[in-house]
């Protein structure tokens, strides 16, 4: 029965479909007093409201339906209602809000956690005078606001920070409208200003943005309806986007920033979209009678049902075509229980403000979760028991975060981010401008500065003297770097955002489609790349013409998922995925995976199986390989691997490695290696610059390599002896305008010369001319009188006068010179052993449990925990990461590798330097006596290394040849040249191919594998190698190259938009061989520093000190995101509140740590993109 007034309470009773029953209760004087939810004639949950005699609200409170206290809100109010005291009660405990007014006016705000607000007000009007925030009585900020003499905002003022002035319209229809909004910082100067028109209807149709030069920038254009609709908008960059509505307001014809895309979208009679139109894609929905969304068909036809929980109206069923996800969810509508495709069930429970308090993964593993009382995340511990805490302040910046027993501190000003103290004790120090943009970054005496654009965008930075310049577009898009006035790269966009030039020393073009996927790209050798897209029944296919007009086919699952690739109608590789789209089958391979979704097993063929276990914590515990052997492994107290097998490591307070079986290391405070010893008894000692490129490297005999380096480019080398005096010298000069030097002079003149595309072209030097010619592809096709085909794998076919080749289409030799070689399923070759493990077997050889050769021919080897190879008999060997240089024997340089930019300079032999003459492929050809010039030895192997002597050490791309066996050690692997195959299989798993032994992809031209683990980690790392000089662009992928259906792009990241990478070989990491298998590491992925507590989900709040909205609207719009830092070290997060299931709410998070994204989740976890 209806309430009625003054005389009796009553309810109101809603039914909603499929018999879910909200009732309304309401007491004698119509106030609410409780909503209950009801279904099957079981109460679900409900609130209830408590008035104070006064018929203010005493109290609310959330209960399940059994009347469990979720939540209580409590209140004390004056007598004019207003709220004095507010307090959370639940599970946490009690969380108290104290409030003062005056006059009905808020005029303090006191929160328990220490955060305090205080307002003044203009006169008795209700108009905020000042804001201040402070933190346990102490201010931190405070706002400032001004107004004219009626009472319209003139000014707002951040005390001590900015002034923001606003200037009226005078007179006119738009009287008192905002026609100026000027900010300056505190001294009065100049930031920004923006000049506001409007149409008839008061909409702002018109935004003339100015910089901190007072110069106009650039104007923004709306028109709107005569209903408020937007119909036509530009941008920064002069592109236009329309909109069209139909009679009820609904945006049904949509033509945004892009490159052409016009979106359509028709709705059903309730106004629900039933069909959106992408461009050429169309994607159908269809609804229930709650309006929920049941199902959806997406433009290839991959058809999703959803079915609804009756009660809270989320999906409680996902059906795809193979899979099936239920969700179950508790009495307040959060998730309780999601149950995977293959039944498997992770459990979260939560506490009274939706945060997860823990969670029950399937292999009944915990996680566990606890919080502040005023919901900020206290502490996290992992399955394995590690305790990760955080201390915020008033604010809720994180001012604490300890990692087991290591502490992190971070102080702020009001406003950012000032010092941080890592566990290490290393101070960093910022400094920022008015704008709260960074100014100054300092860390262990170095000193970043950085400077501005007139529209707030990273102009330059400099650091010990070296500049390095930006040019961004009104939209803040980076359109040129010029790196200390030598290296200059240019680039422009398209409508879509998509770089559509990049010049550096020639000019590349690439045209994107209306959904921004690359259609084709024009290098500046005018070879001309086209890709194609089709849909089929359930799949889309991607057919990609490259120069030399071969045609590659990728097959693609709806999902994204690869599923087939073919070159010239030949299947090179194929792939199956499970219902969770994990990779299931690749060619011969098969995976299998735990509960958990850890890797499981690998079946080679179903006659070799591997197979893992796993901690609580998802932490590799075992590896049993083919031959039964198992692999241990056992974690310190910060869970960081202390033992792998046989191996030790050991770790600083950053989590850095600094030492293990066979070796030690001293890092500075930056990474870089110090000094690193090993058990042989040689030591390597080092020093580098301001962007820790090394200076100086130290040897055990006491001498020196030193570098000097003028701007970004390495200048010198010199060999010291040890007293100090200079023994030789090399130089390089002459860079050109994509960073290739031009000139090297040491025993002789060395000049290169590079086509359009940055290749070698031409070599010179006095004992040897080196001309080179391409194919369309990218292939080497000639050198001087030698020439090379290939067949349409890019798979070298033959050397002209050495060899004939044969391949098949999973990358194994099938003939050479027309002897034919059989090969198995696990693409072994018929005819050699091989043991359990599938390692090569030869009398005498004996293998490792990490599968490295230990005993051969030559004698035994031992290894440090890196799986680097540190004596065999009576040599001990010497590295720069996992480079090795040079060889010891009776406490003497038996051989030294000098490292130059790509080859070496200099090789020495028993203490006497030889100039090396290396090809284009690093193979050294000649050495050469540095003093007298005589030529001392010659290399003539083919480009696989077959003919290959001992004479010259590290002749074969800089690895060490062992005549004995007839193997080059690569530093993982090692190499057979007559079998142009790796002896073992690929540490790192099918990484590159699903054929594990394969040798570069048969083009040892074209490719390196510098460590015998990857190709493809090759290129992607390309500056890693290289010693000192090289510039890799930011941000962008600035050359792609595509091998037999294998595309790579030679993507870099860089560190405050520059990556000078001077480590001398590749920075090591932890690299034993067997925890590199496909999805299976025991390094755990790298956590990223900000969780949902940090977040929060107001998308109108900054997350943290220092972000900046930027984007075509304001917070809470979803039209742009929180930027925070500089290019390179950028941090950026968009909230994705509103994002459908089966993802859900989160936020979307990139940086140098996350370059390919993560999600952030409610619920306190997180997950790749």
């Amino acid at each position: 029965d209806p309430a009625i007034a003054g005389q009796r309470a009553g309810s109101t009773t809603v039914t909603h479909p499929y018999g879910v029953r909200t009732i309304y209760r309401f007491n004698k004087l119509l106030l609410l007093e409780g909503i209950e939810n009801w279904f099957e004639g079981s109460l679900i949950n409900r609130k209830a409201f408590v008035y104070d005699s006064k018929q203010h609200i005493k109290s609310i409170e959330t209960l399940d339906g059994n009347g469990n206290l979720l939540l209580a809100k409590r209140f004390e109010c004056d007598l004019a209602g207003n709220a004095t005291l507010e307090s959370t009660e639940g599970d946490f405990g009690v969380f108290c809000i104290r409030r003062k007014f005056d006059k009905n006016r808020l005029v303090s705000e006191d929160y328990d956690d220490g955060l305090s607000y205080i307002f003044t007000y203009l006169g008795d009007t209700r108009l905020v005078r000042s804001k201040t925030t402070l933190e346990s009585g102490k201010q931190l900020r405070k706002t400032i606001y001004s107004y004219d003499d009626a009472n319209n905002l003139i000014q707002k003022e951040e005390e001590g920070k900015t002034k923001t002035i606003y200037i009226l319209y005078q007179e006119g229809p738009h009287l008192h409208r905002v026609e100026w909004e000027e900010r300056n910082d505190w001294n009065g100067q100049l930031d920004s200003k923006i000049r506001y028109a409007y149409d008839l209807w008061g909409n702002t149709n018109e935004e003339q943005h100015y910089g901190s030069d007072g110069k106009l920038k650039f104007t923004i254009y709306r028109t709107y309806n005569e209903k408020g609709e937007l119909l036509s908008e530009t941008n920064s960059l002069e592109e236009r986007a329309f909109y069209k509505y139909d009679i009820r307001g609904r945006c049904f014809y949509e033509e945004p920033f892009s490159n052409g895309l016009v979106i359509r979208r028709t709705f059903d009679d309730k106004g629900r979209v039933k069909l959106l139109q992408e461009g050429d894609r169309e994607t159908f929905f269809e609804y229930n009678a709650s309006d929920e969304m049941i199902q959806k068909t997406d433009y290839l036809g991959y058809i999703t049902n959803y079915h609804y929980d009756p009660v809270h109206g989320k999906p409680d069923r996902i059906e795809e075509p193979a899979s099936v996800t239920e969700i179950v969810y508790d009495a307040f509508g959060r998730e309780k229980e999601r149950v995977d495709p293959y039944k498997y069930k992770t459990i979260k429970t939560y506490n009274s403000y939706g945060s997860a308090v823990k969670i029950i993964h399937p292999k009944g593993s915990e996680e566990r979760f606890d919080y502040f009382p005023n919901g900020l995340l206290k502490s996290h511990m992992d399955a394995d028991g590690l305790v990760t805490t955080y201390v915020y302040d008033a604010l809720g910046r994180m001012k604490e975060k300890t990692i087991g027993q290591y502490t992190t501190v971070f102080h702020y000003d009001g406003y950012n981010l000032y010092e941080t103290i890592d566990p290490a004790g290393y101070i960093t120090q910022y400094e920022y401008d008015f704008f709260n943009r960074k100014i100054k970054e300092s860390r262990e005496g170095r000193v970043t500065r950085y400077g501005y654009d007139s529209l707030g965008f990273l102009a330059w930075e400099e650091k010990n003297g070296r500049r390095i310049e930006y040019i961004n577009g009104f939209s803040g898009r980076l359109q040129k770097e010029l790196v200390d006035g030598k290296l200059e790269t240019n680039w422009t966009y398209d409508r879509g955002g998509n770089v559509a030039t990049l010049e550096q020393g020639g000019l590349t073009t690439f045209t994107f489609d209306v959904h921004n996927r690359l259609r084709e790209k024009i290098d500046s050798k005018g070879g001309r790349t086209v890709v194609l897209y089709e849909k089929g029944p359930q799949v889309l296919l991607k057919k990609t013409l490259d120069p030399a007009a071969i045609e590659i086919v990728e097959t693609y699952h709806p999902n994204g998922q690869l599923l087939r690739k073919e070159v010239e109608g030949q299947i090179v590789e194929e792939f199956e995925y499970d219902k969770l789209s994990r990779l299931k089958k690749q060619d011969h391979l098969t995976f299998g995976f735990d509960p958990n979704g850890n890797t499981e097993w690998i079946k080679e063929a179903d006659l070799r199986t591997t197979t893992w276990s796993y901690t609580p914590g998802n932490r590799l515990l075992t590896k049993q390989k083919p031959d039964g052997s198992v692999i241990s492994y056992s974690y310190d107290e910060q869970m960081r691997p202390k033992k792998i097998g046989l191996r030790e490591f050991r770790y600083d307070e950053l989590d850095r490695l600094i030492g293990g079986t066979g070796f030690s290391r001293i890092l500075d405070a930056f990474g870089n290696i110090k000094r690193e010893e090993w058990t042989n008894g040689l030591w390597i000692e080092s020093d580098y610059d301001d962007w820790n490129r090394p200076t100086s490297r130290r040897l055990p005999d006491q001498t020196r390599i030193e570098y000097s380096y003028e701007g970004p480019f390495l200048k010198k080398i010199t060999r010291t002896s040890s007293d100090g005096l200079e023994h030789y010298v090399y130089t390089y000069e002459n860079y050109d305008q994509k960073g290739n030097p031009c000139r090297g002079s040491g025993s002789f003149e060395t000049i290169w010369q590079y086509d359009e595309l940055g290749r070698k072209s031409s070599q010179r030097t006095p004992y040897d001319i080196e001309i080179v010619e391409y194919d369309p592809a990218g292939n080497l096709i000639r050198k001087n009188e030698i020439t090379y085909t290939y067949d349409s794998l890019s798979q070298m076919t033959s050397e002209s006068g050495r060899f004939t080749a044969r391949y098949d289409v999973h990358y194994n030799l099938s003939e050479l010179n027309g002897k034919s070689l059989a090969i198995d399923p696990l693409n072994q070759v018929e005819g050699l052993a091989y043991d359990l493990n599938g390692n090569l077997s030869r009398p005498g050889f004996v293998y490792d449990e990490f599968d490295q050769l230990v005993e051969s021919a030559g004698g035994k080897s031992t290894y440090d925990a890196l799986g680097r190879r540190i004596q065999k008999g009576a040599t001990s060997f010497l590295y720069i990461g996992d480079e090795e240089i040079g060889a010891f024997e009776n406490e003497e340089f038996r051989e030294l590798k000098i490292p130059g930019l790509t080859v070496p300079v200099a090789i020495e032999i028993k203490q006497q330097p030889y100039a090396a003459i290396a090809d284009v492929q690093g193979i050294v050809r000649f050495i050469v006596d540095w003093k007298t010039g005589d030529l001392f030895k010659q290399n003539d192997c083919d480009v696989f290394g077959s003919d290959l002597s001992d004479e010259i050490p590290y002749a074969y791309c800089g690895k060490r040849y062992d005549s004995n066996t007839g193997l080059l050690y690569f530093g993982k692997r090692y190499y057979d040249p007559s079998l142009r195959r790796w002896l073992t299989p690929d540490p790192i798993g099918p990484k590159d191919h699903s054929n594990l032994y394969q040798y570069v992809f048969n083009n040892p031209y074209r490719f390196r594998d510098p460590y015998g683990e990857s190709v493809g980690g090759y290129l992607l790392g390309l500056g890693e190698i290289v010693l000192g000089g090289t510039i890799l662009l930011g941000g962008l992928t600035c050359e792609v190259i595509t091998l037999g259906g294998f595309t790579f792009g030679l993507g870099v990241t860089t560190n405050a938009g520059l990556a000078l990478m001077g480590l001398g070989l590749a920075t090591t990491t932890i690299n034993a061989q067997d925890i590199k298998a496909t999805n299976i590491s025991w390094k755990q992925p790298k956590s990223p520093p900000y969780d949902w507590a940090d977040l929060g989900s107001d998308p109108t709040v900054s997350p943290d000190s220092g972000f900046e909205w930027k984007g075509k609207g304001k917070p809470g719009t979803g039209k742009g995101s929180w930027v925070k830092g500089q290019r390179g070290s950028q941090e950026i997060l968009y909230p994705d509140l509103d994002h459908p299931p089966p993802i859900g709410p989160h936020w979307d998070y990139e940086s140098s740590d996350f370059p390919e994204g993560i999600r952030i989740f409610p619920n306190g976890t997180w997950s790749p993109k």
